[in-house]
């Protein structure tokens, strides 16, 4: 693993030509009716990048990719550039270095590429250093043989008098122009840097294309209600014509032939005609057993076939693949036993595994099917997620968080999956952290498997609170020290809301349709949270400041990697300890799974839901999230293998270096550097592992209803003994309301 933060910065400043692949939407539609057309995905690896190379800036021509990339050094801690000419037929590829000025040691990274016809090119050049407080722009142009022929730095380009400024998208037309886009302003250059248009369109723009004789398309939102919407712009006339409504949501598009558009998402692809404002679904890339990330290209070629690049990064480092999509018959296409996977969102880890498992399978498939997805509203799209549940027979599969699971499983339309351990080939209940099964339990059954699992558990000072303290440990703590900040960066609410959160169900049965907020219990809570600040000036705020400082004795620690737990011990320069979240029972870590499998007892396909389970579990570890701990031990030793072993590299004098696996920085200027997972961090996490509980209940209706009628105790308005009653009284109108 390289410097993150070099990668990561320089990921999030790459710029597609032509295409944009903005944050997602909140929907996007899926195809719920089969065509006859199915589009068939061929893989081949990107051969022409070597070891620690990075796309950063790409353009198409005939049977030719232009790409600069960038090549990371182990040495310098910089990244080099290089321009690639690779022919997609022959798989031929000729690359030359690019020497550009890094302007006193930033780094750089190339937003864009324009290659003209004489095959020189012009690049947009982003200089910026790791604290994010120094950054540059500048239009270089090159001669066909990579040598310099002019650069000139954007000043004020788009008329806002902004001279550091970041591309949300931008394109490159026919004629060379650079279409810029950063937040809401559009501005077109030429390749000599001189502005031709720049206004702002009072709307943040999500992507660009650009055509010939100065037509350009943007999408934006409406700002008639209507959603994202397309609008043309014309050079010529510098005017922007009406609003086209009816594409529906996308990361990206490319321009077509005859006035169409192609619109795609990382879950789906689609058609849309300019003229007649038709929209046709191509492809849901599951179906193609595609993982699409959120930085792929879609080419369209002349032949009706599709090209995808797609880069996929992850703690083993970089996988570029060149998928080409082809149409075919569906009756042409060997039919595989289809497993319905239902989901209220459906995350990058779980579309990989899926992915992963589908092209490894020739006779099933894993079709998943997202809620928010489907259903433009969140609370609407649980809604129907909930119903579909309940009916039993419309999935296979079922996703559920933590949060949730109780309330299915005491329905009683989930297998008890303990059974299906006995027959199966692939493992047993001792290959899992005992731990993580037994908090899964509801009533002694097993209704769905956890796959990953974050640690959550407080952090503090060594000696100041015993370990697994109660909520009246901390509050005595608290009156002894009344002028500490106490927590890192906490106002009142925040506190009240991470002592209920791991308190949740002392205060409400969910169950039984009770709570008691009225009382005592919780009026001391009420009071310890008031002595924190109203609020924090999170403008000036820098992380775990304060306890590098000695003024808070505590800090919340989410562990998903042993980075994680090595970084904040650091923050607490080797004097901390786990103390655990205010408890009863002897116990304040938590674990949070993120993703449960359950198959419905109504499925008919139930033995090849439990091996579809199985498959999903190998595809998680430690070349997936490095966010979370794998639940199979298998994996985790796998993760402890690979996390302990020094990273190093030789200098030119063939002298070994070691080498950090990832670089975070909290503000400032100091940056933390990790290099390997020590034994005593491996043992701590270990421990934790065989000894968390799950995480206590949640509702965020409750903790809604908390925030809001606490807020004029806090503004010194009502009693606490008033907002006490009232949200005794709400709460349990909700409660009875929802059994």
């Amino acid at each position: 693993m390289k410097n993150k933060i070099i990668k990561a910065l320089s990921i999030a400043a790459i710029v597609l030509l032509g295409v944009s692949l903005a944050a997602c939407g909140k929907k996007t539609e899926t195809n719920n009716n089969l065509s006859d057309i199915v589009y068939v995905a061929t893989h081949e690896d990107m051969g022409f990048l070597g070891e620690n190379e990075y796309l950063q800036a790409k353009a198409f021509k005939g049977d030719y990719i232009y790409a600069v990339s960038a090549v990371y050094d182990e040495e310098t801690g910089k990244s080099e550039l290089k321009f690639h000419k690779y022919n997609f037929n022959t798989k031929e590829d000729k690359s030359i270095p690019l020497e550009v000025d890094n302007k006193g040691g930033m780094n750089v990274n190339c937003s864009f590429l324009a290659v003209n016809d004489d095959e020189s090119f012009s690049t947009l050049m982003t200089f910026y250093n790791l604290d994010g407080d120094k950054s540059a722009n500048s239009i270089i142009n090159f001669s066909k043989d990579g040598s310099i022929t002019g650069e000139k730095e954007l000043n004020n380009v788009f008329g806002n008098n902004e001279t550091n400024f970041y591309l949300n998208t931008s394109c490159v037309d026919k004629e060379g122009n650079f279409y810029l886009c950063s937040d809401n302003y559009l501005a077109v250059l030429n390749q000599n840097g001189d502005v031709l248009f720049n206004t702002d369109t009072g709307n943040w723009i999500r992507n660009i294309i650009a055509g010939e004789d100065g037509k350009a398309y943007i999408t934006t939102y409406s700002q008639s209600g209507n959603g994202l919407v397309l609008k043309p712009f014309d050079l010529k006339t510098k005017s922007f014509g009406e609003e086209i409504s009816g594409i529906g949501d996308c990361n990206g598009m490319i321009l077509g032939k005859d006035n169409n558009i192609y619109l795609y998402t990382d879950l789906s692809a689609f058609k849309f005609n300019i003229d007649k404002k038709e929209k046709e679904h191509l492809w849901d890339w599951v179906d193609a057993d595609v993982y699409a990330t959120y930085n792929g290209e879609l080419i369209a070629n002349e032949d009706g076939t599709f090209t995808y690049l797609n880069q996929e990064y992850s703690e083993e480092g970089t996988k570029s693949e060149i998928i080409k999509l082809t149409p075919k018959k569906r009756s042409e296409v060997p039919q595989k036993k289809e497993i319905v996977l239902g989901c209220q969102y459906l995350n990058y880890d779980t579309k990989r595994a899926i992915a992963d498992f589908n092209r490894s399978h020739d006779d099933i498939k894993v079709i998943p099917k997202p809620y928010n997805e489907i259903v433009d509203d969140w609370d609407e799209a649980q809604k129907r997620f909930d119903m579909d549940i309940l009916a039993g027979d419309v999935f296979d599969i079922v996703n559920v968080d933590v949060f949730n699971y109780s309330k299915y499983a005491k329905k009683g339309i989930f297998e008890d999956l303990y059974p299906y351990f006995e027959s199966s080939k692939d493992f047993s209940k001792d290959d899992f952290f005992g731990s993580v099964l037994s908090g899964a339990e509801y009533e002694g059954k097993l209704y769905a498997l956890p796959v990953a699992i974050e640690l959550q558990t407080m952090i503090g000072k060594k000696g100041v609170i015993k370990k697994n303290p109660t909520i009246m440990d901390y509050i005595e703590l608290r009156k002894k020290y009344p002028d500490k900040a106490f927590f890192d960066g906490a106002a009142a609410m925040d506190v009240l809301n991470q002592m209920l959160l791991t308190s949740f169900d002392e205060f409400v049965d969910i169950e039984k349709g009770d709570c008691k907020f009225d009382t005592e219990e919780f009026y001391s809570l009420l009071d310890f949270a008031n002595t924190f600040p109203k609020e924090i000036d999170y403008d000036s705020f820098q992380m775990y400041e304060g306890i590098k400082k000695g003024d808070a004795f505590f800090a919340n620690a989410y562990i998903g990697s042993f980075s994680d737990y090595q970084c904040i011990m650091d923050m607490f320069k080797q004097d901390g300890e786990v103390v655990g979240y205010p408890s009863n029972d002897g116990n304040g870590t938590r674990m949070v799974y993120s993703t449960m499998y359950g198959i419905c007892n109504k499925s008919k396909n139930k033995d090849i839901a439990w091996e579809v389970i199985g498959g999903l579990l190998q595809c998680v570890g430690s070349d997936y999230s490095s966010y979370e701990f794998p639940v199979l031990k298998s994996k985790y030793n796998d993760m402890i293998e690979k996390e302990m072993k020094p990273e190093t590299y030789k200098d030119e004098n063939g002298v070994e270096h070691e080498t950090p696996k990832m670089s975070m920085s909290f503000g400032g200027s100091e940056v933390y550097e990790y290099y390997y997972a020590t034994q005593e961090t491996v043992d701590e996490i270990t421990e934790l592992l065989n000894s968390a509980k799950v995480s206590a209940g949640y509702d965020e209706t409750v903790f809604g209803i908390i925030a809001e009628e606490t807020a004029p105790f806090f503004e010194g308005q009502k009693t606490r003994e008033e907002v006490s009653n009232i949200i005794q009284k709400r709460v349990k109108i909700y409660l009875q309301e929802k059994n």
